[in-house]
């Protein structure tokens, strides 16, 4: 039996704190910058909150997920794109259709990431990108997700490229702990403890409240679609490849295909 995702995925129309909207919105700004007259593949691509940005600057864009829920919003959402319904480890397209391969904040969800990757770099064309977005476990309150297997560090990533044909260009990170409010800043031992204690709820739903005690603040709604705004950077930091970081709450990794 398939697992569900929905419950642990970012929903349109759902109230989420503004740092949540403010971190896809920068995963899909950054992969833009890679997918401009390329032919893309998401996988993984849950309710497709970036699909018509990525579809509407790429050569060709086709976005799939495993669950047929999410898809069926994305459908709903972006009758225009190509999405399919498909497992990332098995990829039904041809040996060198793609130019870049994107998959954001999912890679931990796989049972095994060298067979993606290997898929991956099948349909990957010479020269071609995998751009992946992924939590950072090296942060000391790290909280790992339900459903998931190995969450790869800078280091990790960067011995998974190697053994599965690619050369690692670059690590980035995206929203930094010391730019942090002061609340969530003195709160994050409370989240360590409460990790470790497994006392935080394991649905978005779920999360709802513990979420407004660490952000504060007002909630807004998970739009429907990512817009980028011209001329307004994006704030992911060029951090070492040969060292864990320990600051960043995303990791940007971009592998190229030998």
């Amino acid at each position: 039996m398939t697992t569900s995702y929905s419950t642990i995925t970012e929903l349109p129309n759902e109230k989420v704190p503004l740092e949540q909207i403010l971190r896809i919105t920068e995963r899909y700004c950054w992969a833009s910058k890679f997918a401009i007259e390329q032919d893309v593949l998401e996988c993984a691509c849950g309710a497709g909150q970036g699909a018509d940005l990525l579809n509407s600057i790429s050569h060709s864009y086709v976005a799939a997920d495993i669950d047929k829920g999410l898809i069926s919003i994305a459908k709903k959402n972006n009758p225009v794109v190509n999405f399919k319904v498909f497992d990332a480890l098995n990829i039904p397209f041809d040996d060198e259709s793609f130019d870049v391969v994107l998959i954001c904040e999912a890679l931990y969800y796989f049972s095994d990431i060298s067979k993606f990757l290997q898929e991956a770099k099948r349909v990957l064309r010479r020269g071609g990108k995998i751009l992946i977005v992924s939590a950072n476990p090296g942060l000391f309150d790290f909280n790992p997700s339900p459903f998931t297997y190995t969450y790869p560090g800078v280091i990790d990533m960067g011995e998974y490229f190697n053994i599965n044909g690619f050369k690692y260009i670059s690590a980035e990170g995206g929203t930094s702990t010391l730019e942090s409010g002061l609340r969530q800043k003195l709160l994050r031992p409370v989240k360590l403890i409460a990790s470790r204690l497994n006392l935080i709820p394991k649905t978005m739903k779920g999360k709802s409240w513990l979420k407004k005690m660490f952000f504060g603040g007002e909630f807004v709604s998970m739009p429907n679609r990512i817009v980028c705004k011209e001329n307004k950077p994006i704030f992911v930091n060029t951090i070492e490849m040969d060292k864990n970081d320990t600051t960043h709450k995303v990791l940007y990794f971009v592998g190229e295909k030998i």
